[in-house]
């Protein structure tokens, strides 16, 4: 069972991340699906959507210990828990899937590192942040910023942000993991955060840490 990681990051609040192996019929046998689930999984054509949905519903039954919990979508595509004040965010690249679970809003994101990341490099980063990119890991520390700040857009959950002028990470050395600090500043919003990131196998994650903001 490729559970790759399933760490509790502070009292009420919970990382996991699955690396999808497995075919489709015995990811439905360990997501032990309700027949409600299996009629919305036929509505799905695209198979690595259907895998991707089967792994972030074990790994919420792997943090939380409750398959009555359902997960469900706002307006702006946010994913929430029905019943439940637990915040959740879900993320997924190229056969790994990560979901965290918090008692405060959050934020998680997963990519897969790509040479491609420093050709769109202008299209997220302002022009402050790109002064503090190294040549030494250049593709990994631009997507670590990439990931930090699409893990504050789904804190957000709002379709109004843009990377470059409304998500802004402050600088920081990159070393393969660690803690950095960002803000969201839109239209009188303006709010700091704490977020980790690290690489792991050719991907980098970025998650928003609970607690007090900066």
């Amino acid at each position: 069972m490729p559970l790759l990681r399933k760490k509790d990051i502070s009292p009420g609040c919970s990382l996991a991340i699955w690396d999808i192996r497995e075919d489709e019929e015995e990811l439905a046998r360990l997501a032990e699906l309700a027949d409600e689930d299996r009629a919305f999984l036929r509505q799905l054509g695209y198979r690595p959507r259907r895998l991707q949905w089967m792994a972030s519903r074990i790994l919420l039954r792997s943090l939380t210990g409750s398959t009555a919990l359902k997960i469900a979508y706002d307006d702006f595509g946010k994913p929430f828990l029905r019943d439940s004040a637990l915040r959740i965010s879900i993320s997924h690249s190229h056969g790994r899937v990560g979901l965290i679970a918090s008692g405060q809003e959050t934020g998680l994101d997963i990519e897969l590192v790509r040479k491609k990341i420093y050709r769109i490099r202008m299209k997220f980063m302002s022009e402050a942040e790109l002064k503090n990119i190294g040549a030494a890991a250049a593709h990994e520390q631009l997507t670590a910023y990439w990931c930090a700040k699409e893990s504050l857009y789904k804190l957000y959950g709002k379709k109004e942000l843009h990377f470059r002028e409304h998500i802004l990470i402050d600088d920081f050395e990159y070393r393969g993991s660690g803690i950095l600090t960002g803000r969201i500043a839109v239209r009188g919003y303006e709010q700091r955060y704490r977020l980790c990131y690290e690489a792991e196998g050719g991907f980098m994650h970025a998650f928003v840490l609970p607690g007090d903001t900066t």
